[in-house]
């Protein structure tokens, strides 16, 4: 496996967690006007076919989130087919 030249597992822990940290930041924007902070639109449409409501998909995300290693990193993400991945 290829590990950019660090080879101890706390580095790349370490260095995935600094990753993911800034990819997460730069993502992120300003306030919208979604004051409820409830995803609308497709997202809630794929949120509620896949994990019944927003209440579902909270304690699937939870689930991922308390299984990982610290600082383990828990992504949503959509599958080429268009299913969405907690991972």
């Amino acid at each position: 496996m290829e590990t950019a030249g660090f080879n101890e597992p706390a580095q790349r822990l370490a260095l995935g967690g600094v990753y993911n940290h800034i990819l997460m930041f730069s993502l992120l924007g300003p306030e919208t006007e979604n004051a409820s902070n409830k995803p609308f639109g497709p997202l809630a449409d794929s949120i509620n076919q896949f994990y019944s409501d927003f209440d579902g998909f909270k304690e699937a995300f939870k689930r991922a989130c308390v299984s990982r290693v610290l600082p383990g990193w828990v992504w949503l993400g959509v599958c080429a087919d268009g299913r969405l991945l907690i991972t």
